[in-house]
């Protein structure tokens, strides 16, 4: 209107029908649209396209806008621009824009950058920037951020905070509630909201981001995730997913999703619709999506046969509480989940049944598994594929004998590397590469002072100062540690510690360990438990594993007693998802998108040497780790150690 341009204002409540909005059109010659994404999809659908030549702009906002939508929106309006727009009404509405193109390589539309007068910061907890990749809450200041809720004072303080990137007193920040990351062009990609989360088994779970990886699957157009209650009363992820009836099926969907996200994360229950509910203001309506009670896509009903099949339909009804289970149902579109299938391995197992979960998780239908069982397929694939489950092994087969130091191999040579226990297990783990090692180095274990003694000792600095006190070391020789996950934190504070006692030459070798990210450290409740039980980890091993993983997951959140100035760090960085959460690592495929696994905050050199295997299999790497540290041995001395 400012330029001269007139307005055309829709009869109360037209912009929900179609037809009415393409005459309206064509009638006024309408250029410019203004659409929630939503509606957006419903007037492509069902709008008459030929009444709307004279459209030269489509805008869009207030809802994520699917990669569907804007293919079929300029495949089928080509003369029009289409532009997402983002913003919060605190901000007087939009505050970054991208147009979209046809051409575009890109999995999820932007929001684009900022306009003018704006500032957008994506900041962590502690209001620290992120860098690109990484996610966090999304910030606006500017001169359009609100002041304010009229006559909410304490909610005005909670989400408008000074803001500590201007230099104007007043200036504030607004805290959107939105989870965003930077794109590496300086663009900005949506995430959805980070009070749109769910807590299902202990487990924090954004709903956004899986239905952020649904609409990238074959045939979806649009999806919505929902967590709702089964008959026992605990959750379950339901998708909603709008898709032409000949294009993929549930089972597809499920599989294309398990190739990208944790099996905890990938819906049970795919519910097919042709619209989704709008809201008066023409967004979607979660309350009104139906249950899944009444639209769960099932198979036809054919009743389990053979003993194996009714044995396996027991002990799925056991699990699942549903009474009628036939042969072509499928394990988790009946609410199953992932302590749900190790619960199953540890119930087939006491059967004298032995399937391993990648298995089970391939061949999900009853029929399937019975065909499984009855076909003799190995229950798991070669060791090196199940390393953690080799090393969980293990802790049968050690003895409870309590060492603090252990000698792992045989060598007989001045170079010596000390290897500190990562979580829940202990040095033995390192027996492999102790071994592989043997020719260049002497090396001696660390053990898990938790795993072994009481009371816990639950301080970081105090665990790393009683492991020191039990090294003999060297001023004269390299100090060289290594430690894999959780060891490499407690290595870490090791070094810091021998720096503060004039320590210089020392050397750190990285198993994938991980310092301060952005991302919530935690573990599913009773999957370790349920897992050293399918492996047959029973009796005291057990007991003081699982009396061990609380204080562990304590230990992983602790900082550094001062930052590293000498210490040279080469990390080994696993680049595959192990998808599979039992060690408390959490957000496992956003952790491999940091490049420096955190590390660079709190030293000043740093190598990172990226492996191609996940965080478990990566203690089986010997020929890369050997070879980084004969390197170390060639390497002189810079200052050379001053205790």
């Amino acid at each position: 209107m400012m330029v001269g341009a007139r307005l055309a204002i829709a009869k109360p409540g037209g912009h929900q029908e179609p037809d009415y909005l393409s005459a309206c059109i064509a009638q006024h010659g309408v250029t410019t649209l203004h659409f929630v994404p939503s509606m957006l999809q419903l007037f492509l659908r069902h709008g008459d396209m030929a009444q709307c030549a004279s459209l030269k702009r489509i805008v869009c906002s207030g809802e994520a806008l699917p990669l569907a939508t804007v293919q079929r929106c300029l495949q089928q309006l080509p003369q029009a621009e289409l532009h997402n727009l983002y913003g919060p009404t605190e901000a007087a509405v939009d505050v970054s824009s991208w147009q979209c193109l046809p051409d575009d390589p890109r999995p999820l539309v932007p929001i684009g950058k900022p306009i003018a007068n704006t500032q957008l910061h994506i900041l962590d907890d502690q209001l620290q920037p992120l860098p690109p990749g990484i996610a966090g809450e999304l910030h606006i200041g500017g001169i359009q951020v609100a002041r304010g809720y009229l006559n909410r004072a304490a909610l005005s303080a909670e989400r408008f905070i000074a803001d500590p990137f201007s230099a104007e007193p007043q200036a504030r920040l607004y805290k959107t509630g939105d989870l965003a990351r930077w794109l590496p062009d300086g663009n900005i990609e949506y995430l959805g909201r980070n009070d749109f989360q769910v807590k299902i088994h202990g487990l924090r779970i954004e709903l956004g981001e899986i239905e952020q990886q649904l609409r990238q699957c074959s045939g979806v157009e649009d999806a919505a995730i929902l967590a709702r209650e089964d008959e026992s009363g605990g959750k379950r992820l339901v998708a909603y997913v709008i898709a032409p009836e000949q294009t993929a099926a549930a089972a597809e969907w499920r599989r294309q999703l398990q190739q990208h996200l944790p099996d905890f994360m990938v819906p049970s229950c795919f519910i097919r619709l042709d619209a989704f509910p709008l809201s008066p203001n023409g967004k979607l309506d979660r309350k009104a999506l139906p249950a899944p009670a009444n639209m769960q896509e099932t198979a036809a009903y054919e009743a389990p046969q053979g003993e194996l099949e009714q044995q396996l339909a027991e002990l799925w009804s056991e699990l699942l509480g549903t009474t009628r289970i036939g042969r072509d149902d499928d394990f988790f579109a009946l609410g199953g989940h992932s302590l749900h299938a190790i619960q199953l391995l540890v119930k087939l197992k006491r059967h004298g049944h032995s399937l391993g979960i990648k298995t089970l998780f391939a061949h999900s239908t009853l029929r399937g598994q019975a065909r499984i069982l009855t076909d003799g397929v190995p229950a798991t694939a070669p060791a090196t594929s199940e390393p953690l489950q080799q090393l969980l092994t293990r802790l049968n087969q050690a003895s409870f004998t309590f060492k603090q130091v252990e000698r792992l191999n045989h060598a007989i040579t001045p170079d010596s590397v000390w290897m500190i226990h990562p979580a829940v297990t202990g040095c033995d783990v390192y027996r492999d590469l102790a071994n592989y090692l043997e020719k260049d180095f002497n090396v001696l274990g660390i053990n898990n002072y938790n795993l072994f003694q009481q009371p816990h000792i639950t301080s970081l600095r105090e665990l790393a100062a009683y492991y020191l006190g039990h090294m003999r070391l060297s001023p004269a020789r390299p100090v060289r540690l290594l430690g894999w996950s959780l060891g490499g934190l407690i290595a870490l504070e090791m070094a810091a510690q021998l720096e503060s006692q004039g320590y210089r030459d020392i050397q750190l070798f990285l198993l994938d360990t991980f310092y301060r990210t952005p991302f919530q450290i935690r573990s599913e409740p009773g999957m370790l438990a349920a897992m050293l039980a399918m492996l047959g980890i029973d009796g005291e091993a057990a007991d003081r594993a699982l009396k061990a993983e609380p204080t562990e997951l304590t230990l992983a959140k602790q900082t550094l007693s001062a930052p590293l100035q000498h210490a040279r760090i080469t990390l080994f960085k696993a680049t595959e998802d192990a998808n599979l959460n039992i060690t408390g690592l959490g957000d496992e495929r956003e952790l491999l998108a940091i490049a420096d696994n955190g590390l660079s905050a709190i030293c000043q050199h740093l190598q990172v040497h990226p492996l191609p295997c996940n965080h478990h299999s990566i203690i089986f790497s010997h020929e890369e780790i050997g070879r980084a540290l004969r390197q170390s041995s060639r390497t002189p001395a810079m200052l050379g150690n001053l205790p």
